[in-house]
């Protein structure tokens, strides 16, 4: 008799572990998330927030929040780590390349349900020229109208990056004919730049080849891989004006210091521009705060409750 009751509490023991388990699981799958533009992230939880406005953590994402001073002004940097590479994604101003209307850079982080996110290049934004790529798609290709050459990032699918250095048509081509011959594919491409730091090594921004005035300080904003499916992103307050923010050879070097780890660190537009989102608020202090951007790049999670 009491042997029988016995197997009938394990039983059921074991049914309320099973129930358990099965419950969490099907709360916390993560799933890939669709290539498409118009694909978004999934909703933020809000027991996610390990600290509200500096950490979050589900199954699928974590993210911290960090600040610093550089003499007198704030750099503020967000590490990201994801479990599957489509997760870090870009998004376009109405999601369209064609449509050429700017949009501030908090509604498209929220529309996307972006956690974390930094604005891009200026594609779309007085005649870019340049090499674009978003989510898989390829929209234009104008680098050999540039009047001097421009470093290329490009992500693939797996979310490793790489840099064309000057980039031409050429480069990037032969870059992406590489990348097929190991199976991979590029997914999001972006012409600005310069590399700032390429295997935990900060490159040199000389003064006679300074584009997009790297020899002054400023506003800067960064994007950077630390490790597969481990990243950052940056922003640098200042403003040129004022002779405040960073230079090129500064930022490069304070990046290599505090992450001598980092394989890529790319530069994006700053100044204005200059956008840092982390849980639907912007964080930066950049002039400009009003300033409509035509794209950002972002991290989302990827859990379904489902």
């Amino acid at each position: 008799m009491q042997k029988g009751r016995n197997r009938r509490f394990i039983a059921g023991l074991i049914i309320i572990c099973l129930a358990a388990v099965l419950t969490v699981s099907a709360y916390a799958e993560t799933k890939p998330l669709g290539m498409d533009l118009t694909t978004h992230g999934m909703p933020l939880r809000d027991d996610g927030w390990v600290e509200p406005g500096v950490e979050y953590r589900d199954e699928s994402i974590h993210a911290v929040l960090t600040k610093d001073r550089f003499h007198n002004v704030y750099v503020r940097t967000i590490v990201i780590e994801v479990a599957d590479a489509s997760q870090l994604r870009s998004t376009l101003s109405y999601e369209n390349f064609e449509d050429q209307r700017l949009a501030r850079s908090l509604d498209m982080a929220k529309s996307v349900n972006a956690l974390a996110a930094v604005n891009d290049d200026f594609v779309k934004f007085n005649k870019f020229q340049g090499y674009v790529m978003r989510q898989g798609v390829f929209y234009q290709d104008t680098l050999e109208k540039l009047q001097k050459p421009q470093d290329v990032l490009i992500i693939d699918n797996e979310g490793d990056f790489y840099v064309v250095i000057k980039a031409s048509t050429g480069t990037v081509e032969s870059k992406l004919a590489e990348l097929k011959e190991n199976n991979r594919e590029p997914v999001n491409i972006f012409t600005f730049g310069p590399t700032l730091v390429l295997d935990g090594q900060p490159l040199d921004c000389p003064t006679e080849d300074s584009i997009h005035s790297m020899h002054l300080k400023g506003a800067r904003a960064v994007i950077g891989q630390l490790d597969h499916l481990k990243y950052f992103i940056m922003t640098v307050d200042g403003a040129m004006s004022e002779g405040t923010g960073m230079t090129g050879n500064q930022l490069a070097g304070f990046i290599a210091e505090h992450f001598p780890e980092c394989k890529v660190a790319y530069n994006l537009d700053g100044g204005n521009s200059s956008k840092l989102i982390f849980g639907g608020k912007e964080l930066n202090s950049a002039r400009g705060q009003g300033r409509k951007i035509s794209g950002l790049i972002y991290f989302a999670s990827a859990v379904t409750e489902e």
